[in-house]
């Protein structure tokens, strides 16, 4: 699984932008679960979908389409581990 600072990097590389506040978000629940924090925030469902593209088109200036790109690159990379 990659580290928080890889998620980053690539994300930079992709968008010009990292964002670090998604991926955060997305491996928050790694506190409390450990290894098992994939069971939150890692699959594609449309409430959390739905919470990223609204939070970041709030936020980052229309980046909602962006940031759900970037959370399923995301899951896609950890479920690649």
């Amino acid at each position: 699984m990659p580290s928080h600072k890889t998620h980053c990097a690539i994300s930079k590389k992709r968008t010009g932008y990292d964002f670090s506040k998604l991926h955060t978000w997305i491996d928050a629940p790694y506190k409390e679960l450990g290894v098992n924090h994939r069971t939150e925030r890692h699959a594609l469902n449309d409430v959390d979908k739905n919470k990223i593209k609204q939070y970041w088109d709030r936020i980052g200036d229309g980046m909602g389409d962006k940031a759900v790109i970037e959370w399923l690159f995301h899951i896609s990379l950890d479920n690649l581990d």
